[in-house]
């Protein structure tokens, strides 16, 4: 677990969805939690509706959090941070290899070096109403509020997979 929190706080990790249509993407991720919610290993996730990546896990059932090798990625961090797969094909741009999960519509990058797969188990919105002044200020200027995908996490992989 130290591994997802230490990238989270550099350069970030990747979150990888497939949708039931079998679109991909994958988006650089800077928030995200782990712990204990209705008895199960959940995996929260943050995502904007205005990205790419809100309307394909809006139809999915899966997603994975792949925390790359410390100090490796960079580039590839920053560029599936500030490009829309709207545009283009990122993990080939990237040059990913994805490999199929445990379950079928799980991806993930080889080569992480950890991996989240996780199956969402719950949905909701983060408000502007319910939101603190100082919050609101920093992090939403533009009023585009993240949704949160709650993720049960059904398998983790370690080392370089």
């Amino acid at each position: 677990m130290e591994k997802l929190f230490s990238s989270l706080e550099d350069e970030g990790s990747f979150l990888v969805v497939e949708n039931k249509e079998g679109a991909i993407n994958v988006m650089t991720i800077g928030w995200a939690q782990v712990g204990i919610v209705w008895g199960r290993r959940i995996m929260s996730v943050f995502i904007r509706p205005s990205r790419y990546t809100h309307s394909l896990i809006e139809r999915a059932e899966y997603f994975s959090v792949c925390v790359p090798p410390k100090g490796k990625m960079r580039r590839e961090l920053s560029f599936c941070g500030s490009r829309s797969a709207r545009d283009l094909n990122k993990v080939k741009e990237c040059g990913f290899v994805l490999e199929n999960g445990c379950r079928k519509g799980i991806k993930f990058i080889k080569g992480s070096a950890l991996v989240y797969e996780c199956r969402i188990v719950s949905r909701s919105r983060i408000f502007k109403e319910e939101t603190d002044k100082g919050i609101k200020r920093d992090y939403y200027p533009g009023n585009d509020y993240h949704s949160v995908y709650y993720g049960e996490i059904i398998n983790i992989k370690e080392g370089n997979p």
